[in-house]
């Protein structure tokens, strides 16, 4: 099966999302020459989930995801120094002087 990555999907939301487990990763990469675990897929990029992974995975998450039209995205953007958070939490990286 060839799935899109969503945006700020890193490969492991990719896996949990359509297998139910991150467990498959390794069956994921394998079948994704080319693409590393530490990867971040851009927005839309095609990656095949084998059968055997799907089966292999954990259908009650898979499930779940499906049913609440949920979309794991674990990824974390930067934009000028300054990281993003979720909701009402706010924080800094230091920038090249060493500033908070």
């Amino acid at each position: 099966m060839i799935v899109k990555a969503q945006h700020n999907q890193t490969m492991l939301d990719v896996a949990l999302q359509h297998t139910g487990s991150v467990e498959t990763i390794f069956d994921i990469l394998q079948a994704n020459p080319g693409v590393e675990l530490c990867d971040q897929p851009h927005e839309g990029m095609s990656i095949e989930i084998p059968e055997h992974a799907i089966a292999a995975g954990n259908s009650l998450v898979k499930n779940y995801y499906v049913d609440n039209h949920e979309v794991p995205a674990s990824a974390i953007e930067y934009e000028n120094d300054e990281l993003q958070f979720i909701g009402d939490m706010e924080g800094y990286i230091a920038d090249d002087e060493g500033y908070i």
